[in-house]
């Protein structure tokens, strides 16, 4: 992110203390120190500049674009854009944050709002709204769906798979946090007559990949549970699964619910039904906020051993496997950059190859704590993965998670887990 430094009202004094990533500091205006706390995932430090410079200057435009990134990441989408009127078009980064915008009104589920937003601004993603303007993506589901997970297809314990079907066909899916809406192969796109629509450049794991949109009339899930309409990602590297991602969970109150080998699934149009729906999970409840970058991308705060205050990036679909304390195999919790390893203590020569590690450690997220996570480093990955100009320092995956039963509540922007 490139930090817009013009405005300082009052004295500031930073500390940024190495060991474990938190900051000391004194209320200041400073939008340079706002970015900074921004970065490592204070929000509410980079909140409360935010704040102290609109009350000073309330046309301040590097001010305006913090407070509505800080809306956004917390799920505050008609707050941001009601801001955003705010802003100038003749800002540096105004292209940005009117893209930003435009991913909230696809939250919003305003598709056609959205390509007036990207018009101009993005070119693939005004097509692909214009698309998805044209067919609106819906659900149509009005009761709380309970959908158990297969346990006789490969990898059943590693990645979650139900049984669907997709534009009249059975297909396997599979549930991924790192995902968007569905998101498969070319092979498989091309059995179920998917047709590529738009390219454009994606990431997969560590890779480079060319992404195509496309369109699926119709996904249904077992107990009559149907979407229409639901955008479909076709990832080049990607093959043998067909995956479900973050975009079709948001449509409901969601429990993954891994001990009882489980979704609960809530439409968000039936708040009537959440009580219900949280009288079925175990009363030993940890709550906690989490964040969400982009369309997809899930960020909740964590610490490893004596390293506090992380930014792990909330994805599922990890499959990896190293050797436990007790000589067996074991599913990778934590995938970690070359970045964040050399700040852990972990030595160079420990880093040249692709390997697993299982020292001893101490994982948590939130008020939840493992011990001994398998750790799933790629030497591809030299540095951390960066979403909106917040420094991730891991991916936390299915090797913490399938340990709790985990529910996501879009409307609170919280998890709640239970073990």
């Amino acid at each position: 992110m490139k930090f817009i430094t013009g405005l300082a009202v009052f004295a500031c004094a930073l500390a940024i203390y190495p060991g474990n990533n938190t900051i000391s500091w004194i209320p200041t205006s400073d939008i340079k120190t706002g970015w900074e706390l921004w970065s490592i995932g204070d929000f509410n430090g980079a909140e409360k500049i935010a704040d102290e410079v609109l009350e000073t200057i309330p046309a301040s435009q590097d001010a305006l674009r913090l407070k509505i990134d800080l809306l956004y990441v917390r799920g505050k989408y008609d707050d941001a854009l009601h801001l955003f009127t705010k802003m100038n078009d003749t800002y540096d980064d105004y292209g940005k944050v009117r893209s930003l915008m435009g991913e909230a009104l696809l939250h919003l589920g305003k598709p056609g709002e959205a390509f007036d937003m990207f018009n101009g601004y993005d070119s693939v993603k005004a097509v692909v709204t214009k698309e998805m303007s044209l067919k609106p993506f819906s659900v149509t589901g009005d009761k709380t769906y309970v959908i158990p997970f297969l346990d006789s297809v490969q990898l059943a314990d590693n990645m979650p798979a139900i049984n669907a079907e997709l534009n009249g066909s059975p297909i396997t899916l599979r549930m991924d946090t790192g995902g968007t809406y569905i998101v498969m192969g070319p092979d498989d796109a091309e059995k179920l007559g998917i047709q590529k629509g738009t390219v454009t450049e994606g990431v997969h794991a560590t890779t480079k990949t060319s992404v195509w949109n496309s369109t699926a009339e119709k996904l249904e899930l077992p107990g009559g549970l149907i979407f229409n309409n639901v955008p479909v990602r076709i990832v080049e590297s990607l093959k043998g699964f067909i995956i479900m991602g973050t975009n079709i969970l948001e449509q409901f109150l969601c429990t993954i619910d891994y001990p009882n080998s489980r979704y609960i699934l809530t439409p968000r149009s039936r708040k009537d039904l959440y009580d219900d729906h949280l009288a079925m999970l175990k009363e030993d409840r940890v709550t906690m906020p989490f964040y969400l970058w982009g369309d997809h991308y899930m960020i909740c705060k964590g610490s490893y051993n004596n390293f506090d205050n992380l930014n792990y990036f909330m994805d599922s679909g990890l499959i990896a496997f190293g050797m436990n304390k007790n000589g067996e195999m074991e599913q990778a919790g934590l995938n970690v950059s070359k970045e964040t390893l050399l700040k852990w203590g972990y030595g160079e020569n420990e880093l040249k190859e692709t390997f697993m590690f299982n020292n001893d450690n101490k994982v948590s997220l939130g008020g939840l704590t493992e011990d001994n996570v398998i750790i799933y480093f790629d030497s591809k990955l030299d540095k951390d993965r960066v979403f909106g100009g917040i420094n991730i320092d891991a991916l936390l995956s299915h090797g913490f998670l399938h340990k709790y039963s985990w529910t996501i509540d879009f409307d609170n922007f919280r998890y709640i887990f239970t073990k």
